[in-house]
């Protein structure tokens, strides 16, 4: 196990290591995004500016959140708040607390006295989940500011090598540059390290009662039951026996060898994942964890680190494996992967490559057309998104594919953009001449809005040849890595090429397509070998694990579900209003009856398109 060497006081005019050196090397690491903010009396961190490799010479801090997401969590101790002699106290009492979870940290120190933690985590955390850590930490340590942590917006935090409002640069406390940028490259931490962390100071996850097993009661299409007792519904359940070395561990607690889970967290989930599938609830899992029972030694030791809060932590793990399979369950039953191409249209040879076709050209008229126009990412998505949900449940009229689809749908299959996103591309499309989408009938009631996938009048000269998107969904990492790379992507999948390659391919400018190589290598999904760029290990499916988009899917899911019930019960509420008696002993005016009925059925439709447009009246007391 690591240890840390108590922080030495640091004299003014002690040399270090170079400042340029440290800034190039260790920004890039500690940035989540590729963007600097640099410091004025008068704008404080005001200006922001891209991330260069040359040191700034004003005092720059670089962003630790994107998309309300970090991977380090910083611990900054300002010696304004007391002073620095207890900022030395404050950084070894958190470096002993990194030591005991085998935690490897970074520090550095400014001229004024304070300093950094800078902890890398193994995967990308939500702020949710650091809230209650930072929260105990600063209560155990008075120099502790947790306000950078505390804004996915803009907190951002100064790296070591920056220049220092009070003269000098911010220097490493015992540490070289190579084992510093070690400590972000080489040793990644455990993966449960906030968990650790939160247990030693004792403090339970937000929003969790300790109280026995607490289970969402949220309705669910695949669940039969309700709280502990809740069981995956007979037809999606697996008929198989639980992998021999999920039993293993449940029965033992060993790991199973060559690397098959990073940490006992994740074997943990998969044993709960693997009982779901089998038809299991939780308090059967809970009389199985029982003393004397098959899986005490094993599965129920693994909670042993949260003391009295073991159960609630079960608890949590059960419901975040539910909501997994519930995102998982309607693509096994449609026989599809997220990233499988489909056959598209009744299923037959002709209508996949009537897709396929429609889709290359629709591409590249978004490219010649929108080329300059910041919206020609999510145009591509929302196109790519059609010829799925056409292929899916669509139909070929004469030649030309047909689907009917609203905003909601369309968002989950381009990436998991925004509604309102989604329905104002399909406006800039129905009302560009010469667009590949033409609205063909205008949805009414629960009818979606219907659209003739038409060919555009510019066209791909090669619409099947090598490169061109499949008719496949948007890959939901974009929504957070961001649609403006996908192209980049999508051109090095075909093999390792040039920037000037590259930038062709994906019909943008040279300087779009450097900038976007290094966000793909920063991020882990592309990486230079000589003057070529190619593929690294780092897969999407790897970065929506981390980012947790499984999750936020599911939400999203239930939003929409619930937004189609409200929908509905306002329709039955139109089509049959209710018509309320005057109160009495008064005369019925005219805003206490609703009208019953209309003339005809077409006024009937006609009202409800209008309706349509604006959406429905807010209630009325």
């Amino acid at each position: 196990m690591t240890t840390f060497a108590p922080a030495r006081p640091v004299e003014h005019g002690t040399p270090g290591p170079n400042p340029h050196q440290l800034w190039a090397a260790l920004a890039p690491q500690i940035a989540a995004r590729p963007t600097m903010r640099l410091w004025s009396a008068q704008r404080r961190f005001g200006q922001v500016r891209r991330l260069t490799a040359k040191l700034p010479s004003e005092p720059a801090a670089v962003p630790i959140y994107v998309r309300g997401r970090t991977r380090i969590l910083v611990f900054d101790l300002d010696a304004k708040r007391a002073s620095a002699a207890q900022v030395a106290v404050d950084q070894h009492r958190i470096l002993n607390w990194l030591n005991a979870c085998g935690a490897r940290a970074v520090i550095d120190r400014s001229t004024s006295g304070g300093s950094h933690i800078l902890v890398p985590l193994a995967g990308w955390t939500r702020l949710d989940g650091l809230r209650p850590l930072l929260a105990g930490a600063a209560r155990r340590c008075p120099t502790l500011d947790i306000s950078p942590m505390l804004n996915p917006s803009w907190g951002c935090i100064t790296v070591p090598g920056s220049p220092c409002r009070e003269g000098g640069h911010r220097q490493l406390v015992g540490q070289t540059l190579a084992e510093a940028l070690a400590v972000f490259t080489d040793c990644p931490n455990p993966a449960d390290l906030v968990e650790q962390l939160m247990v030693r100071l004792d403090c339970p996850p937000e929003g969790q009662v300790p109280p026995a097993a607490p289970v969402p009661e949220a309705p669910s299409v695949f669940f039969a039951g309700a709280g502990a007792g809740a069981v995956l519904q007979e037809r999606y359940r697996r008929r198989t026996p639980m992998p021999a070395a999920v039993l293993k561990f449940a029965e033992t607690g060993r790991l199973a060898p060559a690397g098959r889970w990073a940490s006992r967290s994740e074997a943990r989930m998969s044993v709960l994942v693997h009982a779901l599938w089998r038809g299991a609830s939780l308090d059967e899992v809970l009389a199985r964890a029982q003393p004397g029972q098959p899986w005490h030694r094993g599965f129920s030791a693994a909670y042993d680190r949260y003391g009295h809060h073991a159960d609630a932590a079960l608890a949590k793990d059960w419901a975040a494996a539910r909501a997994w399979i519930e995102s998982i369950l309607p693509t096994v039953q449609q026989g599809t992967h997220k990233n499988q191409e489909l056959t598209g249209g009744r299923g037959t040879p002709h209508a996949r490559a009537v897709h396929r076709t429609w889709l290359a050209h629709a591409t590249r008229w978004c490219d010649v057309t929108l080329r300059s126009s910041p919206r020609r990412w999510v145009i591509a998505a929302v196109l790519q998104g059609l010829a799925v949900s056409a292929a899916r449940a669509g139909e070929v009229i004469n030649g030309v594919p047909v689907v009917g689809v609203g905003g909601r749908s369309l968002s989950l299959a381009c990436a998991m953009i925004s509604e309102s996103a989604v329905w104002s591309a399909l406006r800039l499309l129905r009302d560009t001449p010469g667009s590949p989408v033409l609205l063909v009938a205008q949805g009414a009631g629960l009818a979606a809005d219907r659209y003739a996938l038409v060919t555009p009048d510019v066209r791909d000269n090669c619409p099947r040849g090598p490169g061109r998107p499949p008719v496949a969904d948007v890959h939901p990492a974009w929504s957070v890595l961001g649609l403006q790379y996908r192209r980049l992507y999508e051109v090095l999948q075909c093999g390792a090429a040039g920037v000037v390659e590259i930038a062709t391919a994906a019909a943008v400018s040279r300087s779009s397509a450097y900038d976007g190589i290094a966000e793909l290598c920063r991020v882990g999904l592309a990486c230079k070998r000589g003057k070529q760029i190619a593929l690294a290990q780092t897969s999407l499916d790897d970065l929506a694990k981390q980012w947790g988009i499984a999750e936020q899917r599911t939400e999203r899911i239930a939003a929409h579900q619930q937004a189609r019930l409200l929908w509905r019960q306002w329709l039955q509420t139109r089509e049959h209003p209710v018509i309320e008696p005057p109160n009495q002993g008064q005369l019925a005016g005219p805003a206490t009856v609703w009208l019953a009925a209309v003339d005809d059925e077409q006024d009937r439709q006609d009202y409800l398109a209008s309706v349509l447009a604006t959406g429905p009246p807010r209630r009325t007391p």
